[in-house]
């Protein structure tokens, strides 16, 4: 989405002490113990993720089906090696947030019942590639929609309403 790549830094850490980074300074994830530089997005990037975050939101909010994240938010993903990253948006039903209870720091695990789908959106081409466990993936132009339902109930968007 118009975003500049993570940057490798060779830097071997665990979430825990990733957490204790200083805040304000840059924007990191942790992939298998390494940290990564995260350059910030380009505009286009913000416009889309802005887009698409506020399809889920109301979606979610509409329904009162849990809790939509915006951009930015660390997911603890596995604790060794640590992994933690942060998408665009992400999802958590009401059930799995009471099994977390009051969280302080990373989200623990992934967003949604397993994290089911994953979506990347192309403002050059206007499409949206759908990611899901053990499938291939599939690419859905602007005028498809796209069931989301195994992650987020109910959610079918048309691929043009996440882009400006």
């Amino acid at each position: 989405m118009g975003t500049a790549p993570a940057i490798p830094t060779g830097i071997e850490m665990t979430a825990r002490e990733l957490g204790q980074l200083p805040r304000g300074r840059a924007r990191f994830e942790l992939v298998a113990g390494e940290l990564l530089i995260m350059e910030p997005g380009f505009a286009e990037h913000g416009i889309i993720a802005i887009e698409a975050g506020g399809v889920l939101r109301n979606h979610v909010r509409e329904r009162d089906l849990g809790i939509a994240f915006g951009a930015e938010t660390g997911f603890l993903l596995t604790q060794a090696p640590g992994t933690v990253r942060a998408p665009d948006a992400a999802f958590v039903s009401h059930a799995t947030a009471a099994r977390a209870g009051k969280v302080k720091g990373y989200w623990p695990g992934r967003p949604g019942a397993g994290c089911t789908l994953v979506l990347v959106l192309q403002p050059e081409t206007r499409t949206a590639t759908a990611f899901r466990h053990a499938t291939p993936p599939t690419i859905h132009g602007a005028g498809e929609t796209i069931d989301c339902g195994d992650a987020v109930p109910c959610l079918r968007p048309r691929v043009a309403e996440l882009f400006p």
